[in-house]
């Protein structure tokens, strides 16, 4: 099963998550397993099939576990059973048997839903085809049992039947064989093939076969004989016998009598035989007269004779049989019957040379007459008849050793009296050497030469047959080169080609054996060898490791060892897609992004050089899309994913071929919050301070995960803090908020919560309480006083006093020092009061109106009317000018009476020439002032006024102060050059007027050459021009010019040329280098820079040719070129190089002339005219040289290039040179018919010049020069061959091949038969069987023939042996044992090696037929039947088959003990204790004498001893057995002999009783919180007294029974899912299949302690302020704490940016609370609470809630006011967020002596004077009050545009370019304000049309307008 899960939340895990725990639980059983895993992804093995599973996993960090997760479960897969089912038999007949299947005893094993069942059945002796049926159930719950009736079988035939069970994975294995036989039917055929064995003259004996065993229809037990003479004796007589022969006797002489035989089962009597007939005579009792025996020849004899006499021949002679016997070692009976009319016979294929005995009878047809005495004679003499045996040699270099064995003795035909020997070289003539001995030593051959030796014996008479050949060849040696011509090709990443050839055959020095091959790579991680045939001369190196370097050597090898290696090859394999995948990949996931991080594949599989990384990613459930990326870095983020989706990303690594495998992994986004509010929320009041809200859940598909709550927030709109409200049960949907304010709006919303956090809020509902009468004053009264009025700003009533809507407000006031009262009413917070006296004191209240009537006054407040701006200008200004930018200022107070209030600040006013107006305020009533940043030399106008709160006072009288001068700011202006070859005149003018800070004193001019004359040089001058003189012709000056004040100021810079002249000089460092054999190369640098004379504008270079070629080269170039290749000149050619430079003026003089000359040139030309003469193995080839003109330089040598066109050659092309004085090459060592292509190509000291053109040649032929190849001998039959060949190598053939010739020789016949045939392959055929066969081969073409392959051997197939054993002797051994001897058949009859002999045994009786074979002369027939007639035969067999049997010999074997065990053994188990056993006698066949007597062999597995009880009954009853013991019984039978054989073992066990004892030594191992490991002793298996179950542990705290199925001597197990800190007991019982045996004693221990597993519950806070809250928790439950709890700790942090602000601990004896002080006012706070006990940390609990509202602690931002002439727009926003301390709910705006409120964040302050200014601050407030006001800040407002131009405007010329403007005042009613200035337009009529202005101060009433 394999498992995949997410990890826990991050807020859950509480640490680093290191392990998961996986809880696996049977569904079926108690059986508890625990497995850890490292990852999210496990496969759970070693699992049993078709069972269900209940899985649950937990993650645990380096602290412990945590909780289980919900658990699913999983059944595995089917798979096939094993064990078998359950088989009996319920009943049969004689064609069917039935039977009853069931399931397995133990279900398990089925391992799935039964199929069916798969019932296998055959007949043991008869019906033996194999034939199965499927039963299907009759239903799928694995326990129904089911019934088949197998039909359509034979009677009386015993079925093996089995039967094996299928589910749907496959069929388990088969159950035990049952052997069930079907009932019998009386015979339906008859005895068969019935024949006379014995015709007597009173008797007659005959035997017959056994029914048909198709018809026997059962076990025949016996056959009933019937008989009757046809004469006298003709009554039909019957009688039965259990055998299959019978005598019948005492018999009626010459009557002739028919007989009948029927067979007889346990059913009854079958049908008779046909009738056959006998008549009762006797043997002839004479022998025949006047024998005579001679051997005309060596292998025959010929004997004569006459009949016996009349009276002894008893009827009519019917033959005559003559018997021959060898008397030596032809030990063999030659029987031989001919016709009774021949009276001579000649018995050839005798042994030569031998001695037999000769005997000849008569017979008739009732039997044999007495056979003559034996007549000895011998055979002659004759050539040996087969070849010496046994020829084998021993071999040096120049030496072979032969010996042999003799011919066989039987072939020697008569004395041998020596042996010849043949050998030929098969380059050579025949050899014969003679010799007496057996062995001889041969001697002067050539080394490593083939020779075929063969070997003959002869006698006086004369030579035998030559022995087959043996083929030898003298020594070999290793090979003495490499291979050559090794050459290697990379041809993939993983695969190289090798090629090679194999050494000379003169470095052969033997045949080679094979090509041995390494390879390594370069730094020998990888070898690799591997030896060829040596017919390989290339091999491919595959499945190479890509991109790595590989070296490759080769050698030969012959028989002796190996040759030296060939030169190494080197090559790299090309680069692969990578074979693995990058590892150790990291995730970091967020909601919508996941980057992985990677390494890089391992070295070993990166194939190449990994070039990028290809991601492919897709969501499972949503963003389906599959996206891919291509990357060089081995880390990515994947963005824009979907939150809490499954990814499925793949990753693999590119190199430049492609890309690697991919790994696939998973991985899910994180959860966000729910993305919908919940629905339909309605909320109605339910009294004056409670409302009744009801709502339905969020749209499913937004709600993200499993809502876990609702959470409530209640926000009233002015005095009532924000509320809020859990709703901690997800099933709730109604909520009543109650403790809410009379008649108040409230704005509620709220919002669904899963695991991920809070999702989006419902818009705001606006709801009311019910209405009330205030009940307390208006707040926070205030004033502001002006100087002649109040404005007077109040807050309304709190929010739970107003009970019900203001209507209006009551202002009452009192001027304290008249005691005047006045009211006024309001129905604003504000009121102005005006009219009043200034600087007056004033007491107010202040009560609040609803429709129910007014509430009380508010607290009485004072104010007083306002002060005024200053009446005078500050006192005794003085203005000081200390530098060029900076004034200093001091002054005093004004009067003391011109005041008129405090002074905050002064006002400095700064003006140039009544322009460009500045005003600086200093800070404070400070009385200096330091204005900085003022221009140089410039006079400014400076005044000063006083200000007090309500505004200013008048400017002081205007100071004039003029700052002192600096350097100059900017440069001289205009400068111009005039300029001749040796001066330069300069003008300029000054810097800009307001640049100048100061007055010019004079003007500096620096100057210097850039490239000559370079010397600085500088003058002075006041005026604005200067001269320049003495300088150099052409050269460029870099010239300033800078003006000078008290310092000199910045330049203007110029850069000025004089004039040219033509250079003077040469170019300098001219040098020549010829480059190439048409090109040239000039390089120079300029003139010195004195010889320039002016800029140099480029080069001219010339080349002129001084030979041939006369032409003149001529190229000018750029200024910056400095060198020239001249190109496309004449090769090995003379030329005279020059160069000059140009400027504007002209050219210069040339260079000094420097010659050079050309290189030479490969030729230009081939040569020309080939010709050529061929030879088989030559071709001379003629040319002439190319033209004189296109050689190019002087010939050296001509290449010649050539090679094969074949395709059976390597195409190398092959190069030859010769020199130039020769125009002829001959090429010799080529191959013959092959056609070469040739050309031909001149060199010069260059190179090679182009190729002539090819032409084509072919060699002549000449004979073959090797062998047909892969010569191939196959014996297809005793009489044919087939001989095989391969076509020579191309290049040997030397012509076309015409035809082929093979030479035969045998082992008999020495001289050669010769074949031709024109095909690749021949049958040879009319060969002798079992003959060995030598045969060579040679091609043939048009030339002549080749040489011949060597020889090759073969041997025609065997045949069947053409005669039986000879001397075939029986000898009685015992009761039991026959011994038969023999002799093989002749040898030159055996036509192949005997390989054995089969032996057939026949009782007498014909019950008992079979057939033994032995690769003996003699075998012991074994396992007979005491007291019985046995028929014995032999044959001899080879591997083609068997020969003829001998004739019959008869013998009985002696008497015996009883040779079968008691039969029909049954055991039966009665009981824990008690076997009862019956059987039968065995059968009478095997009892071989009276029974007297049984004994019981009883053996107990346990100790292997054996009883033996006696007994004389058939049914016994053993007691006293140990339990569940296996006990081996068998029976044997005694007669008056000794003791028959036991029956065969049976194997019973007693039934199973309870374990008789408990486990032992239950020891702890192994404690934790939640587990323990503990071992105990098995008890002894003699206490188990039943088959083992498992062990039952009992867990006594939870009366827990858990199984454990170990059954070792030592076992051990775990206890897992214990309570922490929990006292236990265990206990361990064994179960058998009878039942739980007894309990150990318990073992009692205590679990240790773990973190608790729940925090602390939190109880809603009750008590919470602006800066405090109490955090009230129960204590953890006694069952969770896992362990004391010694502390609780809190931890609080804001839930908007999670920053921990109190961390608390207290002891778990205190009350179980926490007082948080030091909060923020209206703030969000989350509290987690833990419970710790030694052992660790609870999961935390939490709680949010929010302090209540306060004032605000800072003002309001972003303040922006904006005047207009009559009111001022403010613009401001709420204070920073972390100082609102609730919702602000009004701004107040303060300015004068006014005060208004607004609920917005701009505010209009109308109806104010123009040009006016106004101090205004700012406040919030929130529900509880008002905060801080923001620092004051003055704005005034503008002034209106005058109504009235100025008055009286005139205008007069002053001068040539001035005109003087005076104009009036404008009326003060029409200057709506200060005027600030007046703007002056002008515009001429005529040319000068363009518009301009000039602004003059307002104090002026005239301007000069100028330049005009």
């Amino acid at each position: 099963i394999s498992l995949s899960w997410f990890a826990p939340s991050r807020e859950s895990r509480n640490g680093v998550l290191e392990y998961y725990t996986i809880l696996i639980n049977v569904t079926s059983t108690t059986t508890q397993l625990n497995v850890t895993a490292s990852s999210t992804f496990y496969t759970l093995t070693g699992l049993k099939p078709y069972t269900a599973y209940t899985l649950s996993v937990a993650a645990a960090t380096s602290v412990g576990r945590g909780p289980y997760s919900q658990t699913t479960t999983v059944t595995t897969h089917e798979s096939t059973p094993t064990q078998p089912p359950l088989l009996s038999v319920t009943s049969k007949t004689h064609s069917t048997i039935s039977l009853t299947l069931r399931p397995p005893t133990d279900t398990d094993t089925l391992n799935g839903v039964i199929t069916d069942y798969l019932v296998t059945y055959t007949g043991v002796s008869v019906d033996t085809s194999t034939r199965t049926a499927r039963v299907m159930p009759s239903s799928t719950d694995n326990l129904s049992a089911v019934s088949e009736t197998l039909i359509g079988l034979q009677e009386g035939v015993t079925y093996s039947i089995r039967a094996a069970v299928s589910t749907s994975e496959g069929t388990g294995p088969n159950s035990d064989l049952t052997s069930v036989t079907t009932d019998e039917i009386a015979p339906t055929g008859t005895p068969q093939n019935i024949v006379f064995i014995s015709v007597l003259n009173s008797s007659l004996s005959f035997q017959w076969d056994t029914v048909v065993l198709s018809e026997q229809n059962g076990v025949i037990t016996g056959y009933r004989v019937s008989y009757k003479g046809d004469d006298i004796d003709t009554t039909w007589r019957s009688f039965n016998v259990t055998s299959r022969s019978a005598t019948i006797s005492p018999l009626e002489e010459g009557e002739k009598y028919l007989v009948q035989i029927s067979a007889i089962n346990s059913a009854g009597i079958g049908p008779s035989s046909s009738s056959i007939q006998a008549t009762a005579e006797i043997a002839p009792s004479g022998t025949p007269l006047n024998v005579v025996a001679r051997s005309p020849s060596a292998t025959s004899i010929t004997l004569k004779w006459l009949s016996p006499t009349a009276e002894y021949q008893n009827g009519e002679i019917t033959g005559f049989q003559i018997v021959v016997t060898g008397r030596e070692h032809d030990t063999n009976n030659y029987t031989y019957n001919v016709s009774a009319n021949l009276r001579t016979y000649t018995v050839g294929g005798l042994e030569e040379a031998h001695s037999y005995g000769v005997t000849i009878g008569a017979y008739n047809k009732i039997g044999y007459g007495p056979f003559t005495n034996t007549i000895i004679l011998s055979t002659l003499e004759s050539a040996p008849g087969t070849a010496p045996r046994n020829l084998v040699g021993t071999k040096g270099k120049t030496w072979i050793y032969l010996k042999w064995s003799a011919p066989a003795v039987a072939d020697q035909n008569g004395e041998i009296t020596g042996y010849e020997i043949i050998y030929i070289d098969l380059q050579k003539t025949d050899v014969l050497v003679n010799t007496t001995e057996l062995s001889i030593n041969i001697t002067n051959l050539e080394e490593y030469e083939f020779y075929v030796f063969r070997v003959r014996a002869y006698t006086a008479v004369g030579s035998g047959p030559y022995s087959a050949p043996l083929a030898l060849r003298t020594l070999e040696d290793i090979p003495s080169a490499p291979p050559s011509n090794v050459k290697g090709y990379v041809i993939s990443a993983t695969e190289i080609s090798y090629e090679w050839e194999s050494p000379a055959l003169v470095d052969q020095n033997g045949v080679l054996t094979g090509f041995y091959l390494k390879i390594a790579s370069g730094d020998n991680t990888y070898t690799f060898s591997v030896l060829l045939a040596a017919s390989r001369n290339s091999y491919n190196f595959t499945s190479l490791h890509p991109y790595t370097n590989y070296s490759i050597q080769v050698r030969a090898e012959t028989t002796p060892g190996a040759g030296p290696y060939a030169t190494t090859f080197t090559g790299e394999t090309f680069q692969a897609a990578p074979s693995g995948t990058p590892g150790n990949i990291v995730f970091i996931v967020t909601t919508t992004n996941i980057t992985m991080k990677w390494d890089s594949v391992s070295q070993a599989q990166q194939n190449g050089i990994i070039t990028g990384y290809i991601i492919k990613y897709r969501g499972l459930t949503l963003d389906t899309e599959t996206r891919n990326l291509t990357i060089v870095s081995r880390s990515v983020t994947l963005t824009g994913l979907k939150e809490g989706n499954k990814y499925e990303i793949s990753l693999s690594a590119t190199t430049k071929i492609g890309a690697g495998p991919y790994l696939t992994l998973y991985n899910t986004t994180d959860e966000i919050p729910p993305t919908a509010a919940p629905s339909d929320l309605s909320i109605n009041p339910s009294g004056s301070t409670s409302l009744l809200m009801k709502w339905k859940e969020p749209n499913k598909a937004q709600q993200n995960g499993a809502i876990t709550g609702y959470l409530i927030i209640v926000v009233g709109l002015q005095h009532d803090s924000s509320v809020y409200r859990f709703v901690t049960n997800s099933s709730e949907r109604t909520y009543t908020v109650t403790d809410l304010e009379e008649n108040h709006q409230y704005y509620v919303s709220m919002s669904a919560t899963n695991s991920a956090g809070y999702g989006p809020s419902t818009e705001n509902i606006s709801v009311f309480t019910n209405e009330a009468a205030p009940s307390s004053a208006p707040q926070n009264v205030y004033a502001i006083a002006n100087i002649s009025s109040l404005f007077i700003v109040w807050s309304a009533p709190p929010t739970p006093d107003q009970n019900g809507v203001i209507t209006k407000y009551e202002v009452y006031y009192t001027d304290v020092e008249s005691g005047v009262n006045r009211s006024v009413f309001e129905t604003k917070l504000r009121i102005v009061i005006s009219n009043l006296h200034e600087n007056e004191l004033f007491r107010i209240r202040i009560r609040a109106y609803t429709s129910y009537g007014p509430g009380p006054y508010s607290t009485v407040i004072y104010v007083q009317t306002l002060e005024g701006p200053p009446t005078a200008a500050p006192a005794n200004v003085t203005v000081v000018s200390f530098c060029a930018t900076q004034v200093a200022l001091k002054w005093k107070d004004p009067p003391s009476a011109d005041q008129n209030g405090v002074l905050t600040q002064f006002d400095i006013k700064m003006s140039v020439d009544n322009t460009n107006e500045q005003v600086f305020s200093t800070q404070g009533a400070a009385y200096t002032y330091t204005i900085t940043g003022l221009h140089p030399y410039t006079n400014y106008t400076i005044q000063v006024r006083a200000n007090t709160q309500p505004g200013q006072g008048p400017y002081s009288t205007p100071l004039s102060v003029t700052t002192k001068q600096s350097a100059p700011s900017g440069p001289p202006q205009n400068l111009q050059a005039v300029y001749s070859t040796t001066y330069i005149i300069l003008s300029w003018e000054a810097p800009d007027k307001d640049l100048q800070n100061g007055e010019i004193s004079y003007y500096v001019i620096t100057y210097n050459g850039v490239v000559v004359d370079t010397t600085n040089s500088r003058t002075t001058t006041t005026s604005t021009n200067a001269t320049l003189q003495n300088l150099e012709e052409g050269a460029e000056y870099s010239i300033s010019v800078c003006a000078y004040t008290v310092a000199i100021g910045p330049c203007v810079k110029t850069l000025v040329t004089t004039s040219e002249t033509s250079p003077t000089g040469a170019p300098t460092d001219f040098q020549v280098i010829a480059i190439t054999s048409t090109q040239i190369i000039i390089s120079w640098g300029f003139p010195t820079p004195e010889e320039q004379n002016g800029v140099i504008t480029g080069s001219q270079v010339i080349a002129a040719g001084q030979e041939h070629d006369t032409n003149v080269y001529r190229y000018n170039v750029s200024e910056y070129t400095f060198s020239y290749e001249f190109e496309d000149l004449e090769e090995s050619h003379e030329y005279s190089l020059q160069v000059r430079v140009i400027n504007a003026v002209g050219f210069g003089p040339y260079t000094k002339v420097i010659t050079a000359v050309t290189s030479e040139d490969i030729s230009g030309g081939a040569p020309l005219n080939l010709t050529y003469t061929a030879t088989d193995t030559t071709i001379k080839l003629h040319w002439s040289e190319p033209l004189i003109h296109l050689q190019n330089g002087e010939l050296l040598i001509y290449e010649i290039e050539y090679y094969s066109l074949s395709n059976y050659l390597s195409n190398t092309h092959t190069f030859t040179n010769v020199s130039a004085t020769q125009t002829y090459v001959v090429i010799q060592d080529l191959y013959e018919d092959v056609l070469y292509q040739l050309k031909v190509r001149g060199y010069t000291s260059i190179g090679p010049g182009p190729y002539s053109t090819e032409i084509s040649v072919r060699t002549n032929q000449a004979a073959p020069s090797s062998t047909p190849t892969n010569f191939q001998l196959t014996t297809i039959s005793a009489t044919q061959i087939q001989s095989t060949w391969g076509p020579l190598p191309v290049l040997e053939q030397n012509g076309k091949i015409t035809g082929y010739e093979l030479s035969l020789h045998s082992s008999t016949n020495s001289t050669a038969t010769t074949y031709s045939t024109t095909q690749s392959s021949y049958t040879i055929q009319s060969l002798q069987p079992y003959t060995l066969y030598t045969v060579q081969i040679r091609a043939v073409n048009s030339i002549g023939p080749g040489p011949s392959t060597a020889y090759m051997n073969a041997t025609t197939q065997q045949a069947l042996p053409s005669s039986p054993p000879t001397n075939f002797k029986l000898t009685v051994l015992s009761a039991y044992q026959i011994k038969g001897k023999w002799q093989p058949p002749p040898t030159q009859e055996q036509n192949g090696p005997i390989t054995g002999y089969d032996v057939k045994l026949v009782t007498a009786n014909n019950s008992f037929h079979r057939i033994y074979s032995t690769i003996q002369t003699e075998y012991t027939l074994a396992s007979l039947h005491p007291d019985t007639s046995y028929t014995v035969q032999v044959r001899a067999r080879n591997s083609i088959g068997p020969s003829d049997y001998t004739s019959l010999i008869t013998v009985s074997t002696l008497e015996a003990l009883p040779s079968s065990a008691p039969a029909d053994l049954q055991v039966s188990v009665l009981s824990a204790t008690q076997i009862q056993l019956m059987y039968e006698y065995p059968l009478a066949v095997n009892q071989n004498g009276e029974i007297t007597g049984f004994d019981i062999s009883l053996t107990s597995a346990t100790d292997s001893i054996q009883h033996i009880i006696s007994t004389t009954v058939t049914s016994y009853t053993l007691s006293s057995l140990h339990p569940y013991t296996t006990y081996s019984i068998q029976v044997r039978a005694n007669n008056s002999i000794g003791a028959g054989p036991y029956t065969a073992v049976n194997i019973v066990t007693t039934n199973q009783a309870l374990p008789a004892d408990a486990p032992t030594q239950l020891t702890i191992l192994q404690l934790t919180h939640n587990s323990v490991n503990f071992s105990w002793y098995q008890i002894a298996s003699s206490s188990l007294n039943g088959k083992f179950l498992t062990h039952t542990i009992l867990v006594t705290n939870t009366l827990t029974t858990v199984t454990f199925s170990q059954s070792s001597l030592y076992s051990q197990t775990s206890i897992t899912d214990l309570t922490p800190y929990t006292q236990y007991s265990l206990s361990v019982a064994v179960v058998n299949t009878q039942g739980t045996g007894p309990y150990s004693s318990p073992l009692n221990f205590s679990t240790n302690q773990y973190p608790p597993s729940q925090g602390p519950h939190i109880l809603p806070i009750q008590h919470i302020t602006n800066n405090t809250a109490l955090v009230q928790f129960t204590h953890i439950p006694v069952s969770l704490q896992n362990g004391p709890i010694t502390s609780y700790s809190l931890t609080l942090y804001t839930t908007a940016d999670s920053l921990v602000v109190i961390s608390l601990t207290n002891s778990p004896t205190t009350t179980p609370s926490f007082k948080l002080t030091g909060l923020l006012p209206y703030r969000e706070y989350t509290a987690l609470i833990t419970g710790t006990n030694t052992a660790g940390i609870s999961p935390s609990t939490s709680i949010n809630f929010v302090t209540s509202e306060y004032l605000p602690s800072g003002p309001p931002t972003s303040i922006l006011a904006t005047p207009y002439s009559t009111y001022v727009l403010l613009l401001y926003q709420p204070p920073e967020a972390s100082l609102q301390n609730g919702i602000i709910t009004e701004f107040w705006i303060q300015f004068g002596d006014s005060t208004f409120t607004t609920n917005t964040t701009q505010y209009t302050v109308w109806n104010l004077e123009e040009l006016t200014q106004y101090n205004f601050s700012i406040a919030a407030s929130t529900s509880i009050g008002r905060g801080p006001y923001s620092e004051v800040f003055s704005v005034t407002t503008l002034s209106a545009p005058p109504t009235a131009a100025p008055q009286n405007v005139t205008g007069t010329a002053v001068s040539y370019h001035s005109i003087l403007v005076s104009w009036d005042h404008i009326p003060a009613n029409h200057q709506n304000g200060v005027i600030l200035s007046y703007i002056v337009h002008y515009q001429g009529q005529e040319h000068d049309t363009d518009e301009g202005k000039k602004t003059v101060d307002a104090t002026s009433t005239n301007a000069i307008i100028t330049p005009l």
